[in-house]
This record gives structure tokens, sequence and C-alpha cells, in this order.
């Protein structure tokens, strides 16, 4: 059997076991983190994986709606404004800011396991599901759109995260995803100090 300490954990997303530290970020207020980078695939991840992200993302009680919000609502292909009636379910929605943009007239669900958040989301009118992916019972071949913004770092294993997701999803449906990008100008300018490095709940840094 293999052990589950650091040395062995295998990439969260070819599950290859050769891998490279790559970065070694100390904070006062957290453990060292140690950053490895998938030898085949090149993805990086944050190796104290015994730290869970959602103990962190419980104990925020605040943060700004990020500026993305809008501009994701009006890149949405024009068509999808025609329809009447849309299922339209935001992994990880905050407060529900993306949702309040659409429509009244189509079914807004939200998945928000941050109860201050949630809370705030509930009195948009939205129906929030208080708890994380992996337990909410969600109808199959259900919505027409789905929506993880700025969530799938959060995830321990964010190929599971989408499997789930895929399943409740419509034949034709669309996904929209963001992500920070580990390979960026910003990125590699800032280094440790990058943005998606200073978050304690992300365990999964991406790259286009």
């Amino acid at each position: 059997m293999r052990k589950t300490n650091s040395e062995v954990i295998s990439c969260p997303i070819c599950c290859d076991y050769g891998k490279q530290c790559v970065q070694t970020l100390d904070d006062k207020t957290h453990d060292p983190y140690i950053i490895f980078r998938c030898k085949n695939c090149k993805h990086k991840w944050f190796a104290n994986s015994n730290r869970m992200p959602y103990v962190e993302a419980k104990k925020i009680v605040e943060r700004k709606t990020p500026n993305f919000i809008k501009w994701t609502y009006k890149t949405l292909p024009k068509n999808l404004m025609v329809p009447e009636k849309l299922s339209i379910l935001d992994v990880g929605c905050w407060d529900g800011s993306l949702l309040k943009c659409m429509p009244n007239s189509w079914e807004l669900h939200g998945i928000e396991p941050n109860k201050n958040a949630a809370s705030r989301a509930k009195l948009k009118n939205i129906k929030v599901f208080e708890s994380y992916i992996e337990n909410t019972k969600l109808e199959s071949n259900y919505y027409d759109i789905v929506f993880m913004m700025n969530i799938l770092e959060h995830f321990k294993n964010p190929i599971s995260a989408i499997k789930i997701v895929s399943k409740c999803m419509k034949k034709n449906a669309l996904f929209f995803a963001v992500t920070g990008n580990s390979e960026s100008f910003f990125a590699r300018l800032f280094k440790g100090k990058w943005y998606y490095f200073n978050y304690a709940e992300h365990l999964n840094y991406f790259f286009t």
C-alpha cells in the first residue's frame, strides 16, 4: 500500500507520480507552502494536501465580488438571452452576484458552503445548496449552463468535481470555468506573491 504523505502524492490531473518541487512559500499564518509540478502534464498543485481547503473557506467572513462577474455575463453568446426559461447552476456562487445578472425568468441555482455568503445569495431569490458539491444532490441532465468561476483551484480532485457537474448538465449544455494561469506573465513576475498562491484554500494551479 502506498503511503499518503506528500512524497508519494500523484498529480491530481493526470495521476502521474513523477513530480518536482518548484516553489516553497513561507507564511507566518500558515504552514510552509510546498508546490509541486507534474513532470508529465506540468500541472502545479499544493503539496500539503492534509490541510482541507473547505476549512479555510468556511472561515471567510467577507470577500469582494470579482470584477469578472459583469465580464462573464457579457461574454455569454447573445442567443442565450432569447430563451424565456433556462436552468443555471453556479458552483461556488458566493453571494449570488453572477446569477443575479441573469434574467428573472431563468431558474437560478447556486452551490455555496460558506454560510455567510449563502445567506446573502438567498436574499437575491436564488436557490442555494448550502453544501459542498460532493454532498449536493443534483438532478441528472437538468442544467443548460454551469459556471465554475474561480473554484476549480479549491478542489483536491478537480477532475472528480467536473465529472459530478457533467452528470447534471443537459446534452448541449454550456460550461464556463475561470481560474488562474500559473504560467501567466503576472504569475512569473510576482512568483511567490502571485495572487493565486496567497489564498490558503487554493490547492491547484492550472496553466494554458
